[in-house]
């Protein structure tokens, strides 16, 4: 008798140690903190669509947990207590902000309560101080035992983005089921985080970049009035921390799990579909909940219809660049419209697939896919024509000419960009514009702004080309 009842608190220990204290075989719940942080969780009206916070929102990063039986509940009011923590296996708080509540004893209290009996805790930090987070945090940080800093996590060509030093490509990961799949991520502007628990770091390249303020808070143009900055010079400093810094942080509390993400905008909207930031998200609430349902990806990449593809190469960015050449604000408006990713994975099936650029040279697997993608009429739509023959390189026209013989192609303009069309027979269009210049940044409108007429029509002529709009089995075979 008094071995089965060892086994059986044995086993209720362990399953709590999975997932917090929830009863076996009910829903998974997850408690989001709108008390202390804002959470653009519901669709944007018409007034708010083009707001930068409610862009960024994490509707498709939530409302996929919700398509997959997890239990998301937001609240809003009062204080996280441990009432509201019961049967609740994992809480999210989300960038904490200076105009909110700040985190009670109370509060604290419980939510280490609810770590060592079993629960897990999502965090979301970002660069510097922004918001005055770090500070908000800090008293809730120290008592789990991390460690806050109030530095953006800056880092340099080639383990960037483009040009700038915040927007990072990180790539070292260390073995964990949070990291399991996962090769290339990328933050906007994030921030450091406690390196003795780090599983992913910057380059040996990169840096702290201290925040610099003055006194009162005000901003670092000392002018009356002036708004609080948040950033730091965008330089590294003698006195900055430096080197492989850690960026997210896994730890553990009593029996319970903690994870710190080093920017907001990685699991955004935009951005959650950007290389690896996916997989990021579905391994972290899998390792966090115990839902190994979650670390299905290609469930996820079927989750919406209209799959574009939109080829990225983690050395060579375009889609994540936001420099006047770079393509970002398109990506972003393509994913508006669509369930759009950027990667360099061309296995599965995608309704379309676009290129920034004619020359790239795809490796003899990537170019075999490719067209078995064509073969199964999936479209593909290269915006910039003519930098392979400038550059002295195959280009992908001719690369699948290789392989499908020539084609003559049919010519037309669209708000006056030329494009050509090229077919085989059984296989899907393959049309390349003549010139990229509609599409970079330079001319597509930043995410916070609304197109106008000129340039809702330039997206929209290529939404068209894409066939945005159309299912895979809706389209002519």
């Amino acid at each position: 008798m008094f071995a089965r009842v060892t086994l059986m608190i044995t086993a209720a220990l362990l399953l709590m140690g999975l997932g917090g204290a929830v009863s076996q075989g009910a829903p998974l719940r997850i408690v989001i903190d709108s008390i202390h942080a804002r959470n653009a969780l519901q669709e944007p009206d018409e007034n708010q669509q083009y707001m930068y916070h409610h862009i960024y929102g994490y509707r498709r990063a939530f409302g996929y947990l919700r398509s997959r039986g997890l239990v998301v509940d937001e609240v809003t009011t009062g204080r996280i207590d441990e009432k509201l923590l019961s049967n609740a296996s994992m809480l999210f708080i989300n960038l904490v902000s200076a105009d909110l509540p700040p985190f009670y004893l109370s509060e604290i209290l419980a939510i280490k309560k609810h770590l060592n009996t079993g629960g897990s805790l999502l965090v979301v930090v970002d660069h510097t101080n922004c918001y005055y987070h770090a500070y908000k945090l800090a008293p809730l940080f120290e008592e789990l035992g991390l460690r806050v800093h109030t530095e953006t996590a800056a880092d340099r060509l080639p383990d960037t983005l483009g040009t700038g030093n915040g927007w990072v490509a990180i790539t070292r990961f260390a073995e964990h089921p949070v990291t399991r799949g996962v090769k290339n991520i990328a933050f906007q502007t994030g921030g450091t985080v406690d390196d003795r628990y780090a599983i992913a770091r910057l380059s040996p390249q990169g840096w702290g970049d201290d925040w610099q303020w003055q006194p009162y808070g005000e901003s670092v143009i000392n002018k009356p009035g002036a708004a609080p900055g948040f950033f730091g010079n965008w330089q590294r400093d003698a006195n900055e921390r430096s080197g492989e810094l850690g960026v997210i942080a896994a730890h553990s509390v009593g029996q319970g799990r903690v994870l710190v993400i080093g920017d907001q905008n990685v699991f955004g909207d935009p951005f959650i579909n950007y290389l690896d930031n996916y997989k990021l998200w579905l391994n972290s609430i899998n390792w966090l909940t115990g839902s190994t349902d979650l670390t299905k990806y290609g469930d996820y990449l079927v989750w919406q219809k209209n799959r574009v593809l939109a080829y990225e190469e983690p050395q060579r960015s375009a889609f994540g660049n936001t420099d006047k050449e770079g393509y970002y604000n398109f990506f972003v408006a393509l994913g508006r419209n669509s369930w759009a990713f950027a990667s360099n994975d061309l296995a599965g099936d995608v309704d379309a697939l676009i290129f920034a650029h004619d020359d790239y040279e795809l490796s003899s697997s990537n170019l075999d896919k490719l067209l078995q993608l064509l073969r199964h009429k999936c479209d593909v739509v290269v915006l910039t024509s003519g930098v392979a023959v400038k550059n002295g390189r195959p280009s992908m026209l001719q690369q699948v000419q290789q392989k499908l013989g020539n084609s003559i192609p049919t010519l037309r303009r669209i708000n006056d960009e030329l494009v050509r069309t090229y077919t085989w027979e059984g296989y899907g269009k393959f049309m390349m514009i003549e010139s990229q210049a509609l599409y970079e940044n330079d001319f597509c409108p930043v995410p916070e702004n609304k197109p106008t007429s000129k340039q809702q029509a330039v997206l929209d002529a290529a939404f068209q080309l894409l066939g945005i709009g159309l299912r895979a089995t809706d389209r002519k075979e």
